[in-house]
């Protein structure tokens, strides 16, 4: 039982470990996204990614939670 438990939590934190790798190194190169017809301010890519990760966790969050009430 704790062994898949353990192999559950590998893709979890491998993915945490490399954005968090990937954020920390981006932090002095800052850039500006376009969206569509809209620029974003300049900010570093670790801002980015830190932005992006906790609205993806508090999107799925409210999914998941919804879902499960049903």
């Amino acid at each position: 039982m704790k062994s898949s438990y353990l192999i559950k939590l590998i893709p979890f934190f491998s993915t945490f470990l490399l954005i968090i790798f990937l954020g920390l190194n981006n932090q002095k190169q800052n850039t500006r996204l376009k969206i569509i017809i809209w620029d974003t301010p300049t900010l570093s890519v670790g801002t980015y990614l830190a932005i992006s990760i906790s609205s993806g966790f508090i999107f799925s969050y409210l999914i998941t939670s919804n879902i499960a009430k049903l």
